[in-house]
């Protein structure tokens, strides 16, 4: 129904409660059957109104009607809808034909009308005289408490929250004033056993009245002391110059944050009266449907401000969230989201956009960094009530991040890195940067983290994620030969056992976690196909346990990107926004990520959560991340793979003879008279496969002999033969 149509219909109605009013109160019997001579104040016509009601209802019940069609027309004139109120309007109707009909059961006179008189014949007819009039008073009765209280349960839960049990003993001990010491105490007995029945009972909802008297809860979170995290030789300039001389990279100091910008800190002021103004134009929107409530706590955020509604008993929950648009329009909002229920409070949550969003920079969230001995904790940014909100990828074990075109994906990529850069060395992290977009990686090449340069071509991802396998299987085996179950036990068990290597006898090292991050997933599927499939899903199900882990994103979450294979393997996901709810529901299995702001505005998924958590992404600008990155340049690097040796086809052997390590391979094996593969790889920062290589290079060439077992190669050439070489 159009407004203007609801608007004249309700003037009609208004008007001819008004009219049938004022008939009914000019009423003279003396003009019924001469209608022309009127004495009516209405006429002829409201003396025929008058006349036809008292005949049809009564004298009493007649002024019910003129009641009915005001009641009516205000419900039209005040906006709400008809439907919410229908069930008040036929109680009405059915309530004037109940109370006729009493009259004419306790009266012998037409004070009743005919359709009283009609009801309490046919009452009498099948339940004779006392039988009709217990079905009478108790339909009456029941139709008041519908009218009044909106069903039965609902008189229940108000009689209940009168505090009957609070009444009789507040009773109970005015009374005991003035009695005997002896009787006080049997009351007092009493009085606790009331107390422990009421407090075994559940709280009820608050009731309208109780809503309406509690005031708004404006929660302003304070301000956060910082908290600097420790790191070990801050003090210590990192020095100027990479190369041979430079301090390598594994015993450098960790970044101080005085490496990032300064934003403007100063908190948005928010005002205590536009809350409560915004809260009140919620209660009325939703009570312009018949949805009562009271919001009762307003958690100001960074971007979003949340108001807390407490339904009223018998309001559903699904109902509020179907008005979200109807809210946004009443308060000029865009893209509202509405949380029904907030896990573990009894309120829905009504995510407001604040007009004025504050910037949550990653400089910030590190000086409130909590300490962590181990793990890959990063920062991913503010929560709605503004709490600094960090996850570990280590326990995640592996995290896809997923959304449209500029909602915060690659940002979000920068900040994984640069928390992670600024509190492990290559010692403890190293990374593997895929980057088909060739645009927002290549910031961090040449930083000693990589296990190889930035790569921007998908062959070279197929290789770098078959080397990952391998690494994994060598991982597994080395943790299986030490009876460890995860690389925390091992690294733990280095530690404080100082483990030793079997063919050299030499102390071994802790395992730095590998973390794999390709920026563009969708890319990469395509022109790879079928091909990445199984590496991705050995990793993803397999490499957790031996610290491998995978961060994915794409912009483009279709079901032939994001497979249920990968989803199932990536139970932590992250979903900026998207166009559409069925985007939402690919990657999070829920709706609500085409409703978000965009600008780092995101749905964290962990794996220990049945529901989305909504967090304000950290920003960190390109400056800040080059920063950072220019911060380890100045290191000398740990080692870097070589996917041509590692996963590539044999090699000529003369070609080998060739590579740039194989002469510091043989003059390290030569100075140290040891023929091991860990030396080579330690020391040269290789992985297993490449010095397993050189080592086979060495014996085709004459510097060591054949393998021998667990026992390491015997050396051919001596320490004098070399010098004089």
């Amino acid at each position: 129904m159009a407004v203007k149509k609801k608007i004249a219909t309700g003037l009609l109605l208004v008007s001819a409660s008004v009219f049938i009013g004022v008939a009914l109160y000019s009423y003279d019997f003396r003009d019924w059957g001469s209608f022309l001579g009127a004495r009516n104040l209405c006429g002829p016509f409201g003396a025929f109104i008058a006349g036809f009601l008292r005949i049809a209802v009564g004298p009493v019940v007649s002024w019910i009607v003129p009641l009915f069609f005001l009641y009516w027309g205000w419900i039209l004139l005040s906006g709400r809808k008809i439907s919410a109120h229908a069930k008040h309007l036929v109680c009405v109707g059915i309530l004037a034909v109940l109370v006729a009909a009493l009259f004419s059961a306790f009266s012998d006179s037409d004070s009743g009308g005919f359709a009283g008189e009609r009801v309490d014949a046919f009452l009498r007819l099948i339940s004779g005289r006392i039988g009709s009039l217990i079905i009478l008073v108790s339909a009456t009765m029941l139709t008041l408490l519908v009218l009044l209280f909106g069903s039965i349960h609902g008189m229940i839960e108000r009689i209940v929250e009168l505090d009957i049990f609070g009444a009789l003993t507040r009773s109970v001990s005015r009374e005991n004033k003035k009695q005997p010491r002896g009787e006080r105490k049997t009351q007092a007995g009493k009085k606790r056993s009331i107390r422990a029945k009421g407090e075994k009972k559940k709280k009820p909802e608050p009731s309208d009245d109780e809503l309406d008297e509690e005031p708004v809860e404006i929660d302003i979170p304070a301000p956060r002391k910082r908290r600097p995290l420790p790191r070990p030789n801050t003090a210590q300039k990192p020095p100027v110059v990479a190369g041979a001389d430079a301090t390598p990279a594994d015993n450098a100091p960790l970044p101080d944050l005085s490496i990032l910008d300064d934003y403007d800190e100063s908190t948005i002021t928010y005002s205590k009266e536009d809350l409560i103004a915004r809260s009140e134009v919620i209660e009325a929107k939703l009570e312009d449907y018949g949805l009562k409530g009271k919001v009762q706590k307003v958690l100001p955020g960074p971007v979003v401000t949340t108001f807390e509604f407490v339904p009223a008993p018998g309001v559903k929950v699904s109902q509020i969230a179907n008005r979200a648009d109807d809210i946004s329009l009443a308060l000029a909002a865009r893209a509202l989201r509405i949380q029904a229920p907030i896990p573990g409070r009894g309120a829905v949550g009504i995510e407001v956009p604040n007009p004025e969003p504050k910037m949550v920079v990653l400089k910030e969230l590190l000086e409130h960094f909590p300490p962590a001995e181990d793990g890959l904790m990063v920062s991913l940014g503010k929560s709605v009530t503004g709490e600094p909100v960090f996850v570990d990828i280590s326990d995640m074990p592996h995290l896809l991040i997923a959304g449209a075109t500029g909602s915060g994906k690659s940002v979000c990529i920068n900040t994984i890195i640069c928390s992670l850069l600024f509190n492990h060395t290559p010692a403890t992290c190293r990374f593997v940067l895929i980057d088909p977009k060739r645009l927002e990686l290549i910031t961090y090449n040449d930083i000693p983290h990589l296990l190889h340069p930035v790569i921007t071509e998908a062959k070279q991802s197929l290789k770098v994620l078959n080397y990952l396998t391998i690494e994994m299987d060598r991982r597994y085996k080395l943790l299986a030969r030490f009876g460890v179950k995860n690389i925390k036990g091992f690294n733990q068990k280095v530690t404080s056992e100082k483990l030793v290597e079997s063919e050299t006898g030499e102390a071994l090292s802790t395992l730095p976690y590998y973390v794999c991050i390709i920026d563009e997933l969708a890319d990469i599927m395509v022109t790879l196909g079928n091909e990445i499939y199984p590496p991705i899903t050995r990793l993803a199900q397999m490499a957790r346990a031996v610290g491998i882990h995978l961060v994915f994103a794409t912009q483009r979450p279709s079901v032939d990107v994001i497979t249920g294979l990968i989803k199932a393997n990536f139970p932590s996901r992250i979903a900026f926004q998207v166009t559409s709810k069925t985007d939402s529901r690919t990657i999070l299995d829920v709706n609500g990520a085409e409703t978000l702001l965009g600008n780092g505005d995101m749905l964290y998924l962990p794996k220990n959560l049945p529901a989305p958590v909504r967090i304000q992404g950290a920003y960190i600008s390109e400056k800040e991340a080059e920063n950072v990155a220019d911060y380890w340049r100045s290191f000398q690097g740990g080692g870097e793979i070589d996917l041509s040796a590692e996963t590539g086809p044999e090699p000529d052997a003369d070609a080998d003879i060739d590579d740039d390590l194989y002469e510091k391979a043989r003059e390290l094996v030569i100075m140290h008279q040891q023929g091991s593969i860990s030396l080579v790889q330690r020391r040269l920062r290789v992985g297993y496969a490449r010095a397993a290589r050189l080592i086979d290079m060495l014996e085709q060439s004459g510097v060591v002999g054949p393998f021998e077992g667990s026992k390491a190669r015997e050396v051919l050439i001596s320490r004098e033969e070399y010098e004089g070489i």
